[in-house]
């Protein structure tokens, strides 16, 4: 758990560090380059800094993915057979994302390239997708537990394991919640995904920290509290 925590804050902070730098490059040092902002974008999109910040925010998203699949399995009983459809999901995306970060750090290709385009939104919406999935299979699972725990008590159950917290913490939701806002922005061209996208970076970072805080404090999920439920 140490060493995953250490590469997520290593690259979350990479990640946000870059992408800050790049602001500065595009929008302050150069903002009267020739064509504007878009056009250095476009014509510097092989600088160090663009590919760090896109290669570190991909390699983030197989981080969160693989974490929330895990906790997945283990909320579920560790049953491998419900493990088959995520990791397939789950191998699918890894492909694309690894299309598209090595498509990006050719000359002249951004997010918005037509190219990068058609890898990007498969790639998300196949990421998205397993996280909605995953998140909604979690909050199921533990609302579930949780009227069962009602039944049982009688009251208002005061567990931490099912508590409201709990369901989004656990499920990732923030990841999710983020992640459906910048696809379909992304998707129309709304200027709503120039928001969303650096909050999908850093959201994949914070959301399985979470995840982990409430495993280290003793307040997660995890096989002997389902055995014992």
């Amino acid at each position: 758990i140490l060493a995953y925590i250490t590469l997520l804050f290593i690259l979350g902070n990479i990640g946000n560090g870059t992408n800050i730098k790049w602001a500065e490059m595009t929008f302050i040092d150069n903002r009267n380059y020739p064509g504007g902002p878009g056009a250095y974008n476009v014509a510097e999109s092989t600088n160090p800094v663009a590919v760090i910040c896109n290669s570190v925010y991909i390699v983030n998203s197989w981080l969160q993915d693989a974490l929330l699949i895990y906790r997945f399995w283990i909320i579920w009983g560790r049953s491998y057979l419900l493990l088959v459809l995520p990791v397939l999901i789950f191998l699918a995306s890894f492909v694309l994302s690894s299309m598209l970060m090595a498509e990006l750090s050719r000359p002249g290709e951004t997010i918005w390239s037509t190219i990068s385009v058609n890898l990007a939104i498969p790639y998300w919406s196949i990421s998205i997708a397993l996280n909605v999935i995953l998140t909604l299979c979690i909050a199921g699972r533990l609302f579930y537990m949780r009227l069962q725990l009602r039944r049982i008590v009688d009251q208002e159950p005061r567990t931490p394991y099912v508590s409201v917290s709990a369901m989004l913490i656990e499920s990732a939701s923030l990841y999710s919640i983020n992640g459906i806002i910048f696809i379909v922005s992304y998707g129309i061209n709304s200027p709503v995904q120039n928001l969303a996208l650096p909050l999908l970076g850093q959201t994949q970072s914070i959301a399985p920290l979470l995840i982990i805080y409430r495993v280290a404090q003793g307040r997660a999920w995890s096989h002997e509290t389902l055995n014992a439920a």
